[in-house]
């Protein structure tokens, strides 16, 4: 194997990027120019995936052309994994091309043919080639979509099909659109059991699922297919744009205005710039169906965005059905059809469930205590405290976040029926930490203040409830209580600082510097970026000085983007350095790759290109 084969081993290990895609170019370039010739294919086919999957889809057109004529050229240069990952790729880039909507109809049609053509003459199977060939007819809404589908389907499978994950979820996302929602639910019920992954998946076809129960009127498995839809967002590849654009819809549709809200502005760098312009209109349209719902009840309900003239829900309703309209239009002039323009009224058409749908984990009351701390003769069960805990950790293991939730509120009852207040706030912290990852922030937020209280007023260990506190934080950002968690959080860490006076010990040190960077992180959350950049650079040199070196490195990182986010590269620079250190020295190889592309992009900012240069080439 050559050092470069060895070289683009390694850069197909790093996380996509900037870094990586610019590491890539590098070696390209050096390929081009000093060879060694059978390395070529590979370096091209790495540029490629690395810029397809690292959001810079556009830059991939011209390596891939360049890899195409390198194979006409040279054929002996390419191996059998060569040779099938510039087929694989045609897929990709087929796909792709359709997604600007200034490449012209011609063009894609010939990419088209040149991809048929090149699979016949190498002997590959059709069905990649028939599923290209019915994506351009669906996306366009051409006469012959449904003929389309059927040779695609009916075609046998072959090395160049899509996996067993993508081809039933593509399938399913089809037959919704023709109405047949109950054969598309069934074949994603049957191939969700398998347990399929890619990705992209399950996450696209739970988002999908969730929104075929709602259509069908089953509301409780259309609230399990979400939450785990969601919890699966955060594994993805690629922006996800229209996974998280059909879960916006079906929060809005399904009476959760501020929850779609909030999904709305976690996400809202879609709503200018998705990884393709046609992934940017496939969220501003269903964000726009979605705000048009929630702008019918509560008009003023406030948006926070950043890069949007919009601060409520009817204004971002306007902006995002205009920014759509547009977008729609230009597509639907190169496709000679109205499909898209057809299809933004249909989802703006598109009515609230009759009962909105339950997402609450954590069950509201009249009082300010959750249900089962203002009724505690609901623990009149028997069942002992410690062994209901046992059970609910259990189920957290099993990811059924759900189940362990009820069980920590049951067990919250039974330890406040015993007197045991350190234990009962425990628990209700767990319940909710479940609530909080299943979206439930009103519920967590409630639930974690309570439980802080609880623990203070039983003399729990100042530690231990700063811990608590700190996650408290986390949730009240979204809740819009930062304010208070954060003084809270502040007073407790004078405790600590108090006590690391009188008895200095590492447990309390790493709890002090723990707080401190939970405070930067509720600052940066709240754009106060200058004050969170100070705070998590003294959070990480104490890290440094107890030897948490990640805990340090991700700090270090956090202070690098808030000084970005202030406009202040040059100050980023030393903070996102050591970042890409510290993820070294702690053997984080994804986390570092994520740092390293932050620096490269601040260093070329700033046009210090070799630096970047050399930062993308020293992930080594």
């Amino acid at each position: 194997m050559s050092e470069i084969d060895v070289e683009l081993n390694r850069i197909n290990r790093e996380p996509y990027g900037t870094a990586r895609s610019l590491a890539a170019e590098q070696l390209v370039r050096q390929v081009e120019a000093e060879g060694p010739h059978e390395s070529r294919a590979y370096a091209y086919s790495t540029l490629v995936d690395s810029l397809v999957w690292g959001g810079e889809v556009e830059k991939a057109f011209v390596p891939f052309t360049r890899w195409v004529r390198w194979y006409d050229e040279h054929p002996e240069h390419f191996d059998g994994t060569d040779r099938y990952h510039l087929f694989w790729s045609f897929k990709w880039m087929v796909t792709h091309v359709s997604d600007y909507p200034h490449v012209p109809f011609e063009q894609i049609e010939a990419t088209l043919s040149d991809m048929e053509r090149r699979y016949a003459l190498a002997g590959h199977g059709m069905n990649g080639v028939r599923l290209e060939q019915f994506r351009w007819a669906h996306f366009r809404g051409a006469p012959d979509t449904d003929r389309a589908y059927r040779e695609w389907t009916t075609t046998p499978r072959d090395e160049f099909s899509n996996c067993e994950a993508c081809d039933p979820s593509e399938r399913a996302l089809y037959l919704a659109s023709t109405g047949e929602v109950a054969e598309a639910v069934r074949l994603l019920e049957v191939t969700l059991a398998n347990d399929p992954s890619c990705g992209s998946e399950p996450e696209d076809m739970l988002s999908q699922l969730a929104m075929g129960y709602l259509e069908l009127g089953r509301p409780v498995e259309a609230a399990s297919a979400y939450r785990r839809a969601s919890a699966k967002l955060g594994g993805s590849v690629g922006d996800m744009a229209s996974t998280i654009g059909r879960l916006v819809l079906f929060l809005a549709r399904g009476g959760q205005a501020e929850r779609a809200v909030r999904r709305i502005e976690e996400s809202q760098q879609l709503l200018v710039e998705a990884d393709t312009p046609r992934g940017r209109l496939q969220f501003l349209t269903t964000v726009a169906g979605a705000m048009r719902l929630v702008a019918a009840s509560d008009p003023a309900l406030p948006v926070r965005l950043t890069d949007v003239p919009a601060a409520t829900a009817a204004e971002l309703a306007a902006w995002s059905e205009a920014q759509a309209r547009e977008l729609a239009a230009a597509f639907d002039v190169r496709n000679r059809t109205d499909a898209l323009t057809r299809q933004l009224d249909k989802v703006l058409d598109l009515p609230p469930v009759p009962a909105p749908i339950d997402l609450n984990v954590i069950p509201r009351t009249t009082t300010e205590e959750p249900v089962s701390v203002a009724q505690p003769e609901v623990a009149a069960t028997g069942r002992d405290g410690q062994q209901i805990i046992a059970e609910a950790d259990r189920l957290v293991q099993r990811e059924d976040i759900a189940g362990a939730a009820a069980l920590y509120l049951e067990a919250v009852a039974v330890f406040r029926a015993a007197g045991a207040l350190e234990d009962a706030g425990l628990a209700e912290a767990n319940a909710a930490r479940c609530a909080h990852l299943l979206e439930d922030v009103e519920g967590a937020d409630d639930a974690y203040r309570h439980a802080v209280a609880v623990l203070r007023a039983s003399g729990t260990d100042v530690v231990l409830v700063s811990a608590v506190a700190r996650a408290r934080l986390a949730v009240a950002v979204e809740t819009g209580t930062a304010s208070e968690a954060l003084d809270e959080l502040a007073d407790l860490r004078a405790q600590l600082a108090a006590r690391i006076e009188a008895e200095d010990s590492p447990r309390l040190r790493i709890e002090h510097a723990e707080s401190l960077d939970s405070n930067a992180r509720a600052l940066a959350a709240a754009g106060v970026h200058l004050e969170a950049a100070r705070l998590a650079g003294v959070a990480a040199e104490r890290f440094a000085a107890l030897g948490r070196v990640k805990d340090a490195a991700h700090a270090f990182w956090l202070a690098g983007r808030s000084f970005v986010a202030d406009g202040q590269d040059s100050e980023a620079v030393y903070h996102l350095e050591s970042a890409v250190e510290g993820f070294g020295m702690a053997r984080e190889r994804e986390l570092r790759g994520r740092a390293a592309t932050d620096l490269v992009e601040a260093l070329r900012r700033l046009g210090r290109d070799a630096d970047a240069d050399a930062a993308a080439r020293g992930l080594d």
